[in-house]
């Protein structure tokens, strides 16, 4: 399977990410492996949602604004190599390989770091408490690696569902900005019947 963009973490991060990509056509697969703490985490402080609720229930509709309403496919695989050539990155895992001209991490606290190392980028010191490292990024979320980007938690934003959401959507309109040579925003506006 080739795309535009591959994007390694279902969390907020990596789905927000994905939701703005498509907004803006751009093919986008995202493979997460299963394991995004908002399973288990309890939410209480989403702006606009009053009612405090189950991230694993964010992650379930987020799934499907990503899945459903723009067609991403989402792949639970565990990804095993990233390798460079010219204008491709492979992305390998146990089930296959997938190509693509840009790829973002998102892989949230835990696989992180191993994934940081399949893909080459450097890793540095966090200030965060639970978290003592993080892939190092410029004001744009790009990484150390040419055309790899990095967002969420992965880069030492706070873990909260909502911060991390937003760094994924700012991530995705900073690659899209990239990709054209100049600065965008997705809007929307209501459908008209």
């Amino acid at each position: 399977m080739k795309c535009d963009v591959i994007i390694l973490g279902a969390g907020p991060a990596g789905l927000s990410a994905a939701m703005f990509l498509a907004d803006k056509d751009v093919n986008t697969l995202v493979i997460g492996d299963g394991r995004s703490m908002m399973k288990s985490a309890w939410v209480g402080n989403y702006l606009g949602i009053r009612e405090s609720f189950l991230g694993a229930n964010l992650l379930e509709t987020a799934l499907k604004q990503v899945q459903e309403d723009r067609g991403v496919t989402v792949l639970n695989e565990t990804v095993t190599a990233i390798v460079y050539a010219e204008d491709e990155i492979r992305v390998t895992t146990e089930q296959g390989t997938y190509l693509s001209s840009q790829l973002i991490l998102a892989n949230g606290q835990g696989p992180v770091f191993g994934t940081a190392e399949l893909a080459g980028v450097e890793v540095i010191e966090n200030d965060e408490p639970y978290v003592k490292q993080k892939i190092k990024i410029d004001d744009r979320c790009r990484t150390t690696r040419r055309n790899v980007y990095a967002t969420g938690i992965a880069v030492g934003v706070a873990s909260q569902a909502i911060v991390a959401a937003g760094h994924g959507a700012q991530t995705a309109l900073n690659l899209i900005s990239d990709r054209v040579g100049n600065r965008v925003h997705v809007h929307q506006s209501p459908k008209k019947d």
